[in-house]
C-alpha cells in the first residue's frame, strides 16, 4: 500500500497541473470553472482507484459516485464526461460472481462501468438522443447490422446465459459508444467540448509516460497489482527502454489512443487557443508516442498527420513543410542518445530480433486467412483449436492475434468483417464529406471534421497491427460516432447555410447576452444560441437602417403633408418645406 500511495503522490500533481494549464489554454472553448470541475472529477476517480485496494469495493464506490455525478447533472454533456474518464483507470476486468447455480453474471471493468453509469443514462435522454435528428447515414446501417450479427452469433456453441453476457458486452462496448457519440453532437459547442475532454487527460498521461521512462516505474501498476495480483501489469522493455503505457496498460494500446487524439491537437490550434501552450501539448503527445516504442502507432501517426495536412488548404506547401520538418526530426532523433535504440527496432535499420514481430504478423495474416476460409461466412468459435493457429502459440502459451481484421474474421467470418470495415470506412467518408461541405462556410467545423477523418485513416492502418483490447475498440467506435455526428452537424441548415452564422463562426464576433452563459453552460462567443441571436440582431439592424434611409429620403423631398414633429428627431434637419 505504501508503494501505491507513493505512485499517487506522483500521479495526482501531474493531473492537477495539466488541467490547470488546460484551464488557460482552452479558456476560449471551455469555461475555467468547468475545467476545474473536470479536474476535480478526474482526480477523485484517480484517488478512488489508487486508495481502494479491493477491486469490488472500488467498483461499488465508483458506481455510487458516478451515479451521483450523472444523477445530479454535474456535467450535462454526458459524452464529454465519458470521454474525460475513459482512460482514468486501468481497463482490467473481473467477472461478477453469480448465484443460484449461475457461475458468474458478466465481466466488469472501469470502462464498462462508465458505459453503465454514463452512456445508458445518456440513451434515456430521448430529447437529446433522438430529437430532431437529421439524416440516417450509411454508417448507421453498417453498425446496426454488425451489432445484430454479433448478438446472433453470441449464442453459437454456448449456453444461453453466456450468450446474454456476450450481448451485454456488445451493447456496452460497441453499440453505446457509437450511438451516443453520433447523436449527442448537435452544435459546435458539443463538438469542441468532447474534443477537449478527449485530449486533456491524454496530455496528462503523456507527461506521466515521460516520468515512467525516467524513473523506470509504471505508476498504474500499483492499483492493478492490488486488484489482480503482481502479474496484472507486466513491465516491457525494448532496446533497453521501458515502454510507457500510463493508465492504458499496454504500450501498443497507449500508442493507439495517442495517435487518435494527435490530429485533434492540430485542429484545436485554430480554435483561438494559445499556440505556444498548445504546441507543448503536441510535443508531450509525440514524445509519449515515441516512448511507447510501438511501430504500428508510429506509422499510424505519420499517416494521420499526413492525411490531415494534404486534405486541408495549401496542401502542397504545408505538405512540403511537414515533410521537411519530419526529416529534420528524424535526423535529430537519429543523432540523439536514443537514436541507436529507436533505429534498432525499425524494419530497415534493425537487426534480426527487430524483424521477428514482422515475421510473426506475416504468418498470422497468412494462416489466419487460411482458417477464415474454412468457415468463410460467419466464422467459428473454435478457431484457436485449429492446427494453423496452434502453430502460432508463443512463449507465453497463447496465440497473440495482433490484427483486428483477422480477429473479427476468425470470429464472425467475411460477413462480419465486411460490416466491421463498412462501419469504419463509411465513418471516414462521413467526416470527409463534412469537411468538404463546410470548408468555406464554417472553417472551424471543417478543421475538426478533417481531424476526425485523418484520425480514422490512421485507425484503419493501426488496427491491422494490434488486437482490439483495452480501450482500443472503445476509441475507434467513439471516433466513428463522432465522424457521423460531425456529418449531421454539417447538414444542419442553421449551421451550414446561414451567412450570418457562418460569419459569426469564422470571425468569432457572436453577440453576447448576459444570461446566455448560464443558459448554455458554454462561453457565449461559441454558442449556437448566441449565433442565432447575432443573426436576429443583424436582421433587425438592417431593417432599421432601411427604414431610416427611406424616411431620410422622404424628409429631403419634403414632408408630403406629414408634420415634422412626427418625424424622429435625427431626421428633422433634412426636412424641406413643402411648396405652396
Amino acid at each position: 500500500m505504501i508503494n501505491t500511495l507513493k505512485a499517487l503522490i506522483v500521479v495526482l500533481p501531474v493531473i492537477i497541473l495539466t488541467f490547470a494549464t488546460a484551464r488557460f489554454v482552452f479558456a476560449p472553448i471551455i469555461r475555467p470553472a468547468r475545467m476545474d470541475l473536470w479536474c476535480g472529477l478526474f482526480s477523485i476517480v484517480t484517488i478512488l482507484g489508487f486508495v481502494l485496494a479491493n477491486f469490488w469495493f472500488m467498483i461499488l464506490t465508483l458506481l455510487i459516485f458516478m451515479g451521483a455525478v450523472v444523477g445530479l447533472r454535474v456535467e450535462k454533456n454526458l459524452p464529454a464526461l465519458y470521454a474525460l474518464l475513459i482512460c482514468v483507470l486501468p481497463p482490467l476486468e473481473k467477472a461478477i460472481p453469480g448465484f443460484a447455480g449461475i457461475n458468474q453474471i458478466f465481466p466488469i471493468s472501469p470502462p464498462l462501468l462508465l458505459s453503465i453509469t454514463i452512456l445508458i443514462p445518456a440513451l434515456l435522454y430521448t430529447k437529446q438522443t433522438f430529437g430532431k435528428l437529421r439524416g440516417i447515414y450509411l454508417t448507421d446501417f453498417f453498425m446496426f447490422a454488425f451489432v445484430v450479427l454479433s448478438m446472433i452469433l453470441a449464442f453459437r456453441d454456448t449456453s444461453f446465459t453466456d450468450g446474454l453476457r456476450a450481448i451485454w458486452i456488445v451493447v456496452l462496448s460497441v453499440f453505446l459508444p457509437y450511438f451516443i457519440f453520433s447523436r449527442w453532437v448537435r452544435t459546435m459547442d458539443d463538438l469542441r467540448v468532447v474534443a477537449v475532454a478527449l485530449l486533456v487527460p491524454l496530455i496528462a498521461m503523456s507527461v506521466l509516460a515521460f516520468l515512467e521512462s525516467v524513473l523506470h516505474w509504471h505508476f498504474y501498476a500499483m492499483p492493478s497489482a492490488n486488484w489482480h495480483g503482481p502479474f496484472a501489469s507486466p513491465y516491457s522493455y525494448r532496446s533497453g527502454f521501458l515502454r510507457a503505457y500510463a493508465s492504458v496498460m499496454g504500450p501498443i494500446e497507449f500508442g493507439f489512443v495517442l495517435m487518435v487524439v494527435l490530429t485533434l491537437t492540430f485542429a484545436l490550434l485554430g480554435q483561438k487557443v494559445s499556440k505556444i501552450m498548445a504546441a507543448g501539448g503536441i510535443g508531450a503527445i509525440l514524445g509519449a508516442l515515441l516512448l511507447t516504442f510501438s511501430r504500428g502507432p508510429w506509422l499510424g501517426a505519420v499517416i494521420s498527420t499526413g492525411m490531415y495536412v494534404v486534405s486541408g488548404p495549401k496542401r502542397i506547401t504545408r505538405g512540403m513543410i511537414a515533410g521537411v520538418a519530419g526529416l529534420i526530426a528524424f535526423i535529430g532523433l537519429a543523432i540523439s542518445p536514443m537514436g541507436d535504440s529507436v533505429l534498432s527496432i525499425l524494419p530497415f535499420f534493425g537487426d534480426n530480433a527487430a524483424s521477428e514481430t514482422f515475421d510473426y504478423r506475416e504468418r498470422l495474416w497468412e494462416l489466419g486467412w487460411r482458417v477464415i476460409m474454412q468457415n468463410p461466412f460467419f466464422g467459428s468459435t473454435d478457431y484457436l483449436e485449429t492446427p494453423e493457429m496452434k502453430s502460432l502459440i508463443q512463449g507465453q502459451g497463447i496465440v497473440d492475434i495482433v490484427n483486428s481484421y483477422i480477429q473479427v474474421g476468425l470470429d464472425k467470418g467475411l460477413v462480419g468483417l465486411f460490416l466491421f470495415c463498412g462501419v469504419l470506412l463509411s465513418a471516414a467518408y462521413a467526416a470527409w464529406r463534412a469537411m468538404r461541405l463546410t470548408i468555406n462556410s464554417r472553417p472551424a467545423l471543417s478543421d475538426i471534421a478533417r481531424a476526425f477523418f485523418a484520425a480514422m485513416m490512421g485507425v484503419l492502418v493501426v488496427i491491422g497491427t494490434t488486437s482490439s483490447i483495452a480501450q482500443v475498440p472503445i476509441f475507434y467506435w467513439m471516433l466513428a460516432g463522432l465522424c457521423v455526428g460531425t456529418r449531421r452537424l454539417a447538414a444542419t441548415p442553421q449551421e451550414a447555410t446561414s451567412p450570418a452564422l457562418a460569419k459569426a463562426e469564422s470571425e468569432g464576433a457572436l453577440a453576447q447576452k448576459p444570461d446566455l452563459q448560464a443558459e448554455t453552460g458554454h462561453a457565449p462567443e461559441h454558442s449556437l444560441k448566441a449565433a442565432q441571436q447575432a443573426a436576429e440582431l443583424d436582421g433587425e439592424a438592417r431593417a432599421l437602417a432601411k427604414r431610416n434611409a427611406q424616411m431620410k429620403a422622404r424628409a429631403g423631398r419634403g414632408t408630403g403633408g406629414v408634420s415634422p414633429d412626427k418625424l424622429p428627431a435625427h431626421l428633422r434637419q433634412y426636412v424641406k418645406p413643402d411648396a405652396d
